[in-house]
């Protein structure tokens, strides 16, 4: 049998670290030898040198590497850790109707950095403020809130916006029998 001896290789990762939702991958190059076989978090041996995640929380990955023509050397092991960056849940709390020529003021979920307010999908303005009061508002229009933390963002459902017209209200009354409008 041949001695064991060690090769070369290089672990990439596409990002070290990833928002909640996002994926990356850990790929093996810069191999050095012509006859491997790779082994990705316990799983079968194969030739495949390219892997895709998308961790829920950080994780460590093992990466198991052999040379398939020394099948009785030990494999060499590497661990690739991928750090995921959780935000809080983003949510929007505020009426949906309001009358023509109101405001309409909405509480966004708390604990982000910087918030944008959307209208119609275009940024009407831009804060650190989780309060807002949209203004101008048309019937019809569609508000939503975008919020970053560390780098990662979260978006809002849209919400339809009922825009009332005001009442025109008229009166009729009678003076000295009379009638005024």
């Amino acid at each position: 049998s041949l001695p064991c001896s060690q090769f070369n290789y290089t672990i990439v990762k596409g990002n070290n670290e990833i928002c909640s939702g996002d994926s990356t991958f850990i790929a093996v190059s810069d191999l050095d030898i012509p006859s491997f076989g790779i082994s990705f978090n316990g799983a079968p041996y194969t030739k495949d040198t390219l892997f895709w995640v998308k961790p829920g929380a950080t994780t460590n990955y093992s990466i198991d590497i052999i040379d398939s023509s020394k099948l009785n050397c030990p494999a060499l092991n590497e661990n690739a850790e991928i750090i995921v960056k959780v935000i809080p849940t983003l949510s929007i709390q505020g009426p949906n109707q309001l009358c023509e020529g109101d405001g309409l003021r909405i509480t966004a979920s708390p604990g982000f950095a910087s918030y944008s307010y959307l209208v119609n999908g275009s940024s009407v303005s831009s804060s650190t403020n989780n309060i807002y009061e949209f203004v101008g508002l048309n019937d019809g229009d569609l508000i939503s809130v975008e919020a970053s933390l560390n780098g990662c963002t979260a978006k809002t459902a849209s919400n339809a916006i009922s825009v009332n017209p005001v009442p025109n209200v008229g009166f009729t009354t009678s003076i000295n029998g009379r009638t005024v409008n």
